[in-house]
């Protein structure tokens, strides 16, 4: 049985309540509330999967709703998406910078909503899924279902029982429990199910050799599913062939190895430690680890390190550290202490695996969320966090910060008669002379088409701003060149200025635009500084 989400749909109008539930009760398990504070206090008590938002309630008003959501921990993950009578790229614009997911405009399409609804919730499923996969700290990884089938494993299952996630996947798991452990498991796998979590259970699975393993187990259950990880403890509990067992994962596992003494001398590596490193086994021994820096973590980072393997006895962590041949490269690395009968510290044994690729998707991910596709630069989003933290600056430092909107003169002829591969170059060189003006505690961001943002924080006084911008503007007008054709464009700059930090971002930016459209307007390639007296 699948477990359905469950939607808070908020709206002071019933009649609106009344025609969503109606709309998505087959599907989801709805609650609703009439206004802002009954809403709060649901989500508090009894977090939903979703929430469907007004953004117009009397006293409370969906964008102060959705604000006090993201500002509480226990509501701060729910996705928030506005179903609102409200039509304008302003009014959207605020609710997703609040947070939201989603804003949608009524009269709405019944099935668009659904599918919106749909698509958002299986991206939180998802979310979920990988986090409680990836996040617990054994070996072994799965996913199962209600009937105890293998939806998901991880390589994990290969290198410690022998099976390939093709062979697991879609076995129970009672293919694989010893006969005697059937009926506790039994029980467990009800009690995870009546939404228990266990830790700590231990039974015995058969692996591809038929022999059976020891393993203890972590699980938690979630919509219907149980996603579990386990630890081959077989090696705790046998001798001469677990120990066997040990030396086999240790020469043929993919990541690196590495074990010292108690002063954090090498006595051992694998194979995986020189695929990784490059150094070979007779080179590391008898070396410290810390043959590996990059230098790029500093020594607070190690003396952190330390403190943990000295008094919890196991550290794990990201780490850049440097290959034989001066490669830099990112590892995630787990460090155990290792101690004898009496207590006593005898070696530190370190795992880890190259991350690096990894490490370069996640840029690539944060370039495309914060930067723009053509021209490199910043983009809407990134500026709004850039303008954030200037504005908290000027509140602690007595400075001005200009915010100046740049619009070019003479860019659609380029379009019009050169193509736009020959505009897109355009922006591209436009882009870049003004990073070049700039400083580096600058900002410059494009909004789309010919618009520029240029901030300008920490400034003594307005000299300093119309100083660079004309740096900027005769930068601008020089001649650009396309293959064997020439071009030449000029820029309006419209400057809005504050020096006391409560000048809202976007107040400032129409403030800059207005003044902008002034620029333009009293004959192009010129300055404008927006003057509330005269606008």
């Amino acid at each position: 049985m699948t477990t359905k989400f469950t939607l808070l749909i908020v709206d002071d109008m019933p009649l609106n309540i009344q025609v969503l539930a109606r709309l998505l009760s087959d599907d989801y398990l709805i609650k609703v509330a009439n206004n802002g504070f009954t809403a709060l206090e649901i989500a508090k008590q009894t977090p939903p999967d979703l929430i469907l938002l007004d953004v117009v309630m009397p006293e409370l008003d969906g964008y102060e709703v959705c604000k006090k959501l993201k500002e509480d921990p226990i509501c701060r993950d729910i996705p928030v998406i506005f179903i609102t009578g409200i039509n304008d790229e302003e009014s959207e614009s605020q609710g997703l910078q609040l947070g939201a997911l989603d804003f949608i405009s009524k009269p709405f399409n019944p099935d668009i909503i659904k599918l919106r609804i749909k698509n958002q919730l299986a991206l939180k499923q998802l979310q979920e899924k990988m986090s409680n996969f990836f996040s617990l700290g054994l070996d072994l990884f799965c996913i199962l279902d209600a009937d105890g089938r293998f939806q998901r494993v991880n390589t994990a299952w290969y290198k410690v029982l022998g099976y390939k996630p093709s062979e697991i996947e879609g076995a129970t798991i009672w293919d694989f429990v010893h006969p005697d452990d059937k009926n506790e498991t039994v029980a467990v796998v009800k009690n995870l199910f009546l939404g228990k979590e266990i830790t700590g259970f231990v039974n015995r699975y058969r692996n591809k050799a038929g022999n059976y393993c020891w393993l203890e187990w972590q699980a938690s259950p979630s919509h219907g599913e149980i996603y579990a990880s386990a630890r081959d403890i077989t090696e705790k509990l046998a001798t001469e062939n677990s120990m066997r067992l040990s030396k086999r994962v240790f020469e043929n596992t993919r990541e690196g190895i590495v074990i010292t003494d108690h002063k954090a001398n090498i006595i051992e590596v694998n194979e995986g430690f020189g695929r990784i490193t490059g150094y070979s086994r007779e080179e590391v021994l008898g070396q410290n680890p810390r043959i590996l820096q990059s230098g790029i973590q500093k020594s607070d980072y190690f003396k952190a390190m330390w403190a943990s393997l000295i008094t919890e006895g196991f550290w794990r962590g990201e780490i850049w550290n440097r290959k034989k041949s001066g490669e830099i490269y990112a590892e995630l690395l787990t460090i155990s202490s290792v101690r004898n009968d009496k207590n006593q510290l005898i070696n530190f044994v370190g795992i880890f695996s190259d991350i690096t690729s990894l490490k370069k998707y996640e840029e690539q991910l944060q370039k495309i969320a914060y930067y723009d596709a053509l021209t490199g630069i910043p983009n809407r989003v990134l500026l709004s966090d850039r303008m954030q933290q200037a504005l908290l600056q000027i509140k602690r430092e007595p400075t001005l910060m200009a915010v100046c909107y740049l619009d070019l003169d003479g860019f659609k002829p380029i379009n019009d008669t050169l193509g736009h591969s020959a505009g897109d170059f355009v922006l591209i060189e436009i882009a870049k002379r003004i990073s070049h003006i700039i400083r580096e505690s600058d900002t410059v961001a494009r909004l789309g088409g010919d618009e520029f943002i240029i901030l300008l924080p920490r400034l003594h006084d307005l000299h300093e701003c119309e100083k660079t911008l004309q740096r900027i503007l005769n930068s601008i007008a020089e001649t650009i060149r396309i293959q064997d054709q020439t071009c030449q464009v000029t820029a309006s700059i419209g400057v809005a200025v504050d020096q006391s930090g409560t000048v809202e971002a976007d107040l400032l930016l129409r403030q800059a635009d207005q003044a902008m459209y002034n620029a333009k307007q009293s004959g192009k390639n010129k300055i404008h500084f927006f003057n509330a007296t005269h606008h």
